[in-house]
């Protein structure tokens, strides 16, 4: 169960570093888009704390309600926001991936695959988004 507590703890930590990345952004399409993630993790953490406090295991520290900064970095373009939320999104596939696979509990492996398919499914729309807007480094095409 220790290695099913990381889960909830990863999704925590993600949330706030969605939160910030979603407070500093200006596109308003890619502040929607990290607004839907947001949503997706928040409802990730009430079901991991609704299963951890049914196993009555210590919840961890949340984070803060609104990550908020009275700082606004104009030198940070939407780009930039853009590729850090694809890495962050892309850096969580192991942890829902380890926590798959070393839960002994059907009920929680299942949980950890619905968060792998709907990060899966969030990762393609913030890629494809990124790539309508120019925002994605693509390979250079190659001629036979």
């Amino acid at each position: 169960m220790r290695q099913d507590c990381y889960g909830i703890t990863g999704t925590l930590r993600h949330s706030e570093s969605t939160q910030i990345l979603q407070n500093f952004a200006k596109d308003p399409d890619l502040k929607a888009v990290l607004e839907r993630g947001l949503r997706l993790l928040k409802q990730q953490i009430t079901d991991m704390e609704y299963i951890m406090s049914e196993y009555r295991l210590p919840l961890p520290c949340r984070p803060p309600a609104d990550a908020e900064s009275v700082i606004r970095v104009e030198a940070i373009s939407d780009v930039i926001f853009s590729g850090v939320s694809l890495r962050a999104s892309r850096a969580f596939f192991p942890v829902h991936i380890i926590a798959f696979q070393q839960s002994t509990s059907a009920k929680l492996r299942g949980k950890f695959k619905t968060f792998l398919n709907r990060e899966m499914d969030l990762y393609d729309k913030l890629l494809v988004y990124g790539q309508l807007k120019g925002w994605v480094d693509e390979p250079p095409a190659y001629r036979v």
